[in-house]
């Protein structure tokens, strides 16, 4: 009987297809990130908020990322949170900024979705029912040394903070979710 158990043990765990994606990011929080995608030999594409919105930009990989953070707000504070499920999540709030929370939302069309940030009272909690505010980060496995993330939406499972520009709703470098079958066919952002 033990060695029915063992041998069916080793089946499971050695038997399965090893997978890009670990698995969702465990380690320790809060933490601050600049999120960028390798956009070319030269340039990083990263995500910023202006007021209420947020979007993508490019910039030259020569330019020192503590100028950048300067010069627009693209730094992120992410920290836990537990949704009403008991789950644990990741907030993510502006870094200079706590009171500003980013946010998972549906176009009035509801045939896009997208991020935005938006004003909240506490700096530390969620309402448990907040799920727009939650996020799985899941870590990719990359060769280039640098932390690498799919960030997925709690609000819309599937649905990934993506590098991809918007349909017709918004500035065509709105930062939009796409869904996506699996975290290593998403956006994979470096953690800068």
């Amino acid at each position: 009987m033990k060695r029915v158990f063992l041998y069916s043990i080793c089946i499971v765990c050695f038997g399965c297809k090893k997978n890009k994606v670990v698995q969702p990011l465990l380690e320790h929080y809060p933490q601050s990130w600049i999120f960028t995608v390798d956009y070319s030999n030269d340039e990083y594409l990263y995500f910023y908020t202006k007021p209420n919105n947020m979007y993508t930009d490019n910039v030259p990989k020569s330019y020192p990322l503590p100028e950048l953070e300067k010069d627009v707000d693209c730094r992120f504070y992410l920290n836990l949170t537990r949704g009403a499920d008991g789950k644990q999540y990741v907030s993510i709030q502006l870094d200079n900024n706590k009171k500003r929370w980013v946010f998972a939302n549906e176009s009035t069309n509801r045939q896009e979705k997208h991020m935005g940030i938006a004003t909240r009272g506490s700096e530390t909690d969620l309402d448990n029912d907040e799920y727009n505010y939650m996020f799985i980060i899941h870590k990719i496995e990359h060769s280039s040394g640098v932390k690498t993330v799919a960030i997925e939406s709690v609000a819309y499972p599937g649905y990934f903070i993506s590098s991809s520009p918007p349909g017709f709703n918004y500035a065509a470098n709105q930062l939009t979710l796409q869904q996506a079958s699996e975290p290593e066919n998403a956006t994979e952002w470096q953690c800068r």
